[in-house]
């Protein structure tokens, strides 16, 4: 397996399927193509937001050029065969620094295993470190969102709604 040992947690879920979960980078992008290519058209219309057959060429780069500052991205392979399983994100609001978006993408056969609420617990983590150089109050967010996580039922993909749900918004 790929995934960076080193920046990688390892997650067991509902089932005792295992996962590790670390940073994407570009070396993932054909992980993350094949990962997405197994998400039925539903789940990729709840991330996405739209119909979406594949992701243009703009796309693709934007959500492979993750920053790990003011974009991050975090990818979920399983442990037994080293495929992607999921993807979740959040780019920090240019005009509001300590707020971000977030989306989670589970392909279908994972989801209702615990693994996107695992991911949003990762990336509110993530987000609290990387805002906390420009505004005090991301502990308290930190606490809020961790708080509303923990009172809804798992992510299973990257639906607005469910996003807003876990005081989440969805991203393109």
């Amino acid at each position: 397996m790929e995934l960076r040992a080193a920046t990688a947690t390892r997650v067991v879920l509902r089932g005792s399927r295992v996962v590790l979960i670390g940073p994407l980078d570009p070396n993932d992008r054909q992980r993350f193509l094949s990962g997405l290519g197994r998400a039925s058209p539903e789940s990729m219309y709840k991330r996405f937001m739209t119909p979406l057959p594949r992701l243009s060429r703009a796309q693709l780069a934007c959500l492979l050029g993750v920053d790990h500052q003011d974009h991050e991205a975090l990818l979920a392979i399983d442990e037994d065969d080293g495929e992607a399983v999921a993807v979740g994100r959040f780019v920090r609001l240019q005009d509001s620094p300590p707020a971000a978006e977030a989306a989670v993408l589970v392909i279908d056969d994972w989801q209702g295993l615990g693994l996107g609420k695992a991911i949003c617990r990762q990336l509110v983590r993530k987000a609290a470190l990387s805002m906390q150089s420009s505004t005090s109050t991301s502990r308290e967010r930190e606490v809020s969102w961790s708080r509303s996580l923990k009172r809804s039922p798992p992510t299973t993909s990257g639906s607005a709604a469910r996003g807003r749900r876990n005081g989440l918004a969805g991203v393109g």
